[in-house]
């Protein structure tokens, strides 16, 4: 069924010297028309437009790709817009692969919150980026302004105060990490994105000068470093199962070389995940913390397979009462235990 969608790729198509495409050889694979069985695949990458290519050139001769991880390219869509990409991705969500995304057409988030509105009942995406972008363009998100989507949170990392506006919908609960605060914290970037269901990175969340091909003018944002860490806290997080990147249009090689480079950092996290999803309590290091003003009494745990903490919000489903587990950092509890109620559990516990 793919086959029909798709225009597979060759190494000739690249034109790559061979020589550079030894290592990348030993993990990745090009779809074809006698590749029906995914089963044994671990990642696809997919491209949006034919400057996908260009970003390729750059991925495909790095040194060293993370050994044993079976990368599958399964080339480039043949039509370009929403409701013929929207199978594509169903067929791929239901072989239970994970994918990487290059939108070099400006298909834009869209695409995503239509895909996994379609396929859970509720889900949590992930944007990078300067702004929620509420206008009518590519990379906007006017479209959950004219439509509830089934996400209970969409989350903003490496915002930027001057950009930022609240025009986006009430239907969801928004959270934003701003630049400043990333930088100063950035253990908070992991724990904002464990939960999160898809990834969408737009370039225009990068300095312009690190990302001359993007699309925007703003000078300031995240440097080239600091996506590159994000895209690789993406890749860790055991839920995400979607990581798209867009944001830009004419790419020349500086450009080509930082998307690949993110997207390579992606791979990496990816090929690190510890497979730390909390089903119970039996394997968790509990602490509770009463503080007087508020009063609250909070009982953070910590994983002893991978050092991640979390802390426990009460729920009531049914009648039933229970709780939740909200990814949280080491700083979140040694605030408590200062009599401190960080921003992130705050929020939490008024948005429970």
């Amino acid at each position: 069924m793919l086959n029909n969608w798709l225009k597979s790729l060759s190494i000739n198509d690249l034109n790559i010297d061979p020589n550079d495409l030894e290592i990348a050889l030993q993990n990745i694979t090009f779809y074809n028309k006698s590749s029906d069985d995914l089963t044994q695949i671990d990642l696809c990458i997919l491209g949006i437009g034919s400057q996908s290519d260009s970003i390729r050139k750059f991925l495909y001769t790095y040194n060293e790709f993370p050994p044993g991880l079976r990368i599958m390219d399964l080339g480039n869509v043949r039509k370009k817009n929403l409701n013929s990409i929207l199978p594509i991705l169903k067929e791929i969500s239901d072989s239970g692969l994970n994918l990487i995304l290059i939108d070099a057409d400006g298909v834009g988030p869209q695409l995503l919150f239509d895909h996994f509105n379609n396929q859970k009942e509720v889900f949590n995406p992930l944007l990078i980026d300067e702004n929620f972008r509420t206008e009518e363009s590519s990379f906007g998100l006017s479209f959950l302004n004219k439509k509830i989507y089934k996400c209970n949170n969409v989350s903003l990392i490496g915002s930027q105060i001057h950009k930022l506006n609240n025009q986006l919908s009430e239907n969801y609960n928004r959270k934003s990490l701003r630049l400043g605060k990333l930088r100063t914290h950035k253990e908070s970037i992991e724990a904002l994105m464990r939960n999160g269901n898809f990834c969408y990175f737009n370039l225009n969340a990068i300095k312009k000068c690190d990302a001359p091909g993007k699309t925007g003018t703003n000078p300031s944002g995240l440097f080239s470093e600091e996506a590159s860490q994000i895209s690789r806290y993406a890749g860790l997080s055991e839920h995400l199962s979607t990581f798209m990147i867009g944001g830009f249009w004419h790419i020349e090689s500086q450009t080509a070389e930082l998307i690949s480079q993110i997207i390579w950092y992606f791979i990496d996290g990816f090929s690190k995940r510890s497979n730390d999803i909390i089903e119970d309590d039996s394997s968790l290091q509990q602490y509770i913390v009463d503080i007087k003003e508020p009063s609250l009494s909070l009982t953070f745990v910590k994983s002893e397979k991978s050092g991640r903490w979390w802390f426990k919000v009460p729920i009531e489903i049914n009648d039933q009462k229970g709780h939740k587990h909200v990814p949280c950092t080491y700083h979140d509890y040694q605030s408590a235990c200062n009599e401190e109620v960080s921003d992130l559990v705050m929020d939490a516990i008024e948005n429970q």
